[in-house]
């Protein structure tokens, strides 16, 4: 059985997105193996009010 683990990461200005990804796998694969790891930027949006 598969199974899928989604995590939203708000790193440190300073850290390379390449590089948690990869600290990211390299710990989960102790408990199997990784088949695919996508790394996206998520766009963030300020709330809206209407009047």
């Amino acid at each position: 059985m598969r199974y899928k683990i989604t995590i939203i990461v708000e790193p440190d200005p300073k850290a390379e997105f390449i590089g948690i990804k990869e600290d990211i796998v390299t710990h989960c694969e102790r408990f199997g193996d990784i088949k695919k790891v996508t790394v996206e930027p998520i766009k963030t949006e300020q709330m809206k009010m209407k009047w």
